[in-house]
């Protein structure tokens, strides 16, 4: 017996796609050190994107920068450590990537935006994406939804 097409097409709804969301160094930061004032707050947004089935992923530009701040605040040996186990997709920054970033830089110099800041914006505009995973004001600023939300 088959079933009735309207039964079918309520059985086959397409879900929704799972969040995909920009992990930004000051998260990864948070999350590997005790002791920073995000680190409860960055493990708890972890456990919930988690559970909501989010698909992270950084640029080689928050890598890089990730790794030094890692480096720099806590150790060189972490850093290494959190590098061999990164298990996030990285998405390379494209020269088209870098022009956009430039053009950000240029038009919005009162903002105080790093490089990698202008660079995560060009690639969440290229891919069509509004969460970021971060602790990072400018996110916010530019118009992209800050994960977690502020209170």
């Amino acid at each position: 017996m088959f079933s009735s097409p309207r039964r079918l097409l309520s059985d086959t709804r397409m879900r929704d796609p799972p969040l995909t969301v920009l992990l930004d160094s000051s998260a990864i930061l948070a999350l590997l050190d005790r002791g920073d004032r995000d680190h409860d707050s960055a493990r708890d947004m972890l456990t919930q994107l988690h559970a909501g089935r989010a698909s992270l992923f950084c640029t080689n530009f928050i890598r890089a920068e990730a790794y030094t701040l890692v480096g720099v605040r806590l150790s060189w040996q972490m850093a290494g450590q959190w590098l061999r186990s990164l298990d996030v997709p990285v998405e390379r920054i494209t020269a088209s990537d870098e022009e956009r970033a430039i053009l950000i830089l240029l038009s919005h110099q009162d903002k105080g935006y790093s490089f990698v800041d202008a660079t995560s914006f060009a690639v969440m505009e290229r891919l069509s994406l509004r969460e970021a995973f971060t602790f990072d004001r400018h996110f916010q600023q530019f118009g992209f939804r800050t994960l977690p939300q502020e209170s």
